[in-house]
């Protein structure tokens, strides 16, 4: 998906580097085709990383589908015949966010039906 690749990083670029960017590069990290583990992790990593969080800015360009009346996020692994169990619940997100205890958590979720491989874009 050269498109949403192309999307993240001009997202990442706009956000971190930008002339009205707040945010330190080294506070964002830009993944590309992450499995759920990947993605686990490095959200993971950044509650071990801050006590604190002001602001929170997630990024998700790529596919995301519907199933058993959820929507998920659909990663490099995820099975569309089995989108309940591989992909990454929108609901497991915002367990994430509970924890960060982030002042404000912007998410931007550029997402489709369909399966297939996405990047995504994290800032704290």
């Amino acid at each position: 998906m050269s498109g949403a690749v192309r999307d993240a990083l001009s997202m990442h670029a706009a956000l971190s580097t930008g002339p009205l960017s707040g945010i330190q590069p080294n506070d964002s990290y830009l993944l590309k085709s992450p499995s759920r583990s990947q993605l686990d992790a490095v959200l993971l990593g950044i509650q071990d990383k801050y006590d604190e969080i002001e602001s929170f800015t997630l990024f998700f360009a790529g596919h995301g589908g519907e199933a058993n009346d959820s929507y998920f996020l659909c990663l490099c692994d995820t099975r569309l015949d089995r989108l309940s169990t591989t992909g990454f619940a929108l609901s497991r997100l915002f367990e994430y966010f509970n924890e960060l205890k982030a002042a404000h958590c912007n998410v931007i979720i550029d997402a489709c039906n369909a399966g297939g491989w996405f990047p995504t874009w994290v800032s704290c």
